[in-house]
């Protein structure tokens, strides 16, 4: 089995709105994504909650690093601990 993962560091693309939402409707349907490395993004709470229920759906995906993403407060943070 692969182990596929996706590397984003500092790139801003992932930041709130549709962008993160793109993110998290392909995880919705991915089958072979199991690590996300999402550092320094600048995702907030928004795109937290929206990748938090997009791994609800999904659980392919088993490690998640969200480090340095200062525009999340308490609400993203909890939404992401929450997520199976």
């Amino acid at each position: 089995m692969w182990h596929v993962r996706l590397l984003s560091r500092s790139s801003f693309v992932l930041d709130e709105g549709c962008r993160c939402a793109g993110l998290a409707s392909a995880l919705r349907v991915n089958a072979v994504l199991k690590t996300l490395y999402l550092t320094a993004n600048e995702i907030g709470d928004e795109g937290a909650v929206a990748i938090a229920d997009a791994l609800r759906v999904n659980e392919v995906p088993t490690k998640l690093n969200l480090c340095f993403n200062d525009g999340q407060g308490d609400e993203g943070k909890r939404v992401i601990r929450d997520a199976p």
